[in-house]
This record gives structure tokens, C-alpha cells and sequence, in this order.
């Protein structure tokens, strides 16, 4: 990228290759992100060593509540309705995506009263938020390949960065 001002020398924008490689590194991550969630699942029977009920409190005054289930093979955060079900020393079912191996679902049997279950696990960057990871491909796309117009090129980074920043504060 260059600009060109009358008094002054032709010269390249300020950080305009960091933002490329920032830009290439983002595309890089989303594909990755929407290559691991349209990729099959991985399914593992585990057995439950440990669950922990978290009470947080929230910046402005409110309460989170989380469900840390820790398996022989697997440790991930679920909705606390999984609470109730899931027993200790109970075998699950746990389906988690082959890349970042974030959960999508447990199931298994109560053993107290036999009946199944099944919980959707919570996955902050696919659902609610699943336009971060294809806006920042797109954008950061525009980054990359729109050479003709710098002005394109440079809010498109500068853009790029706003977005990656969001999502891993979201993550």
C-alpha cells in the first residue's frame, strides 16, 4: 500500500503489513474455525470423575452459573440443566468437534431412573455468534485481495483486527 502526499515522498501506509499479516492469520483462523464445525464429530464414551457446579459473579451484580464435568478423558463446560443427570461414575457419551475439540453434545443414561438424556453443550463461537468467524474470513478476505484500492485494503485490516479482538474476548 502506498500513498502519496504533494510535500512529502511516496511511502507505504503505516502498519499496512502487519495488517496483512494479521488479515491472512484471521482468514487462516476462520477457515480453520468453520472447517472444524461442518467436519464430523468425534464421539468418546467417558467416564465421569468429577462435576463442579461454578457460581460466578458477573461485573454488574448478576450470577453465571456453569457446569464443569471432568471425564477420564475429556474436561468441558456444559449448561447447569446437565447438572441433575449426569451422576458421577456414570459413563457418557461426549461429541466434540476434531480440531478445537469443543463439545456439541452429551448423552448418556441416569442411572437413578434408567431414562436418557441429551444436552446441547454451549458453544460460544458457533452459536449466537456464528457471523464472527464468516465476517472475518470475508473481511479479512477483502484485505487480502483488493491491491488495486488501498483505502479498501487499509479499513479492511484496520477492521479485520476489531473483529479478531471481539471474538477472542467473546471466546
Amino acid at each position: 500500500m502506498t500513498y502519496y502526499h504533494p510535500e512529502e515522498e511516496e511511502g507505504e501506509l503505516p502498519f499496512a503489513k502487519g495488517m496483512k499479516w494479521i488479515a491472512g492469520l484471521s482468514a487462516l483462523f476462520a477457515l480453520s474455525l468453520l472447517v472444524d464445525y461442518f467436519l464430523p464429530v468425534v464421539c468418546v464414551e467417558a467416564l465421569v470423575e468429577k462435576k463442579i457446579f461454578l457460581k460466578e459473579s458477573t461485573r454488574f451484580g448478576g450470577q453465571n452459573y456453569d457446569l464443569r464435568i471432568e471425564t477420564d478423558k475429556i474436561k468441558f463446560k456444559a449448561k447447569p440443566d446437565l447438572f441433575g443427570a449426569v451422576k458421577e461414575h456414570d459413563f457418557i457419551s461426549v461429541c466434540h468437534t476434531p480440531i478445537y475439540r469443543a463439545v456439541k453434545n452429551v448423552s448418556g443414561v441416569n442411572s437413578a431412573d434408567k431414562l436418557p438424556y441429551a444436552f446441547e453443550a454451549v458453544l460460544p463461537i458457533f452459536k449466537g455468534y456464528g457471523a464472527f468467524p464468516i465476517s472475518l474470513l470475508i473481511v479479512a478476505a477483502f484485505c487480502l485481495f483488493f491491491k488495486k484500492d488501498d483505502t479498501i485494503a487499509y479499513g479492511s485490516g484496520i477492521i479485520t483486527i476489531v473483529l479478531l479482538l471481539t471474538m477472542l474476548m467473546i471466546i
